[in-house]
C-alpha cells in the first residue's frame, strides 16, 4: 500500500509539473499546483493530492527562500499531525517545545488555507 501511495504521488507530481508554470509568489504557485492536482483523470486521495502539490511546488519554484519557507511550513504541518495522533493515542507530548519549534518559522506559507481555498 505504501509503494502504491508513493507511485500515485510521484505520478501526480510529474503531471502537475507539466501543467503549471512558475508564479510570482510561492502562495500563488502552490494554489496553481493544488488546482492542477484535482484536475486529473485518476482519483488520488486528498492526502496524496496535497503531498504532490507541495512537492511539485518545491520543484517548480526557483527561489531557495520560497522552498525553505514552504518546507518549514510543511514540516510543521506534519509535526502537528503527529502530535495530534500522539495525543489521541494517550502519548504525553511537550506542547511548549512544539510551540517553540513552530514559532521559529519565518513567514510561513499558509498551506492549509491555500488548500481549503483551491481544493
Amino acid at each position: 500500500m505504501r509503494n502504491n501511495r508513493r507511485n500515485i504521488v510521484s505520478l501526480l507530481v510529474n503531471v502537475i509539473k507539466n501543467n503549471v508554470q512558475d508564479q510570482p509568489t510561492i502562495e500563488e504557485l502552490l494554489a496553481e499546483c493544488v488546482q492542477s492536482s484535482k484536475e486529473q483523470w485518476f482519483t488520488p486521495t486528498d492526502d496524496e493530492r496535497l503531498s504532490a502539490a507541495v512537492i511539485a511546488t518545491t520543484l517548480i519554484t526557483k527561489s531557495q527562500t520560497d522552498k525553505d519557507r514552504l518546507m518549514g511550513s510543511w514540516d510543521s504541518l506534519r509535526q502537528f499531525s503527529a502530535v495530534m495522533q500522539a495525543l489521541q493515542g494517550g502519548v504525553p507530548v511537550d506542547i511548549e517545545k512544539i510551540t517553540e519549534d513552530l514559532n521559529k518559522i519565518e513567514n510561513p506559507v499558509p498551506i492549509m488555507k491555500i488548500w481549503d481555498e483551491n481544493k
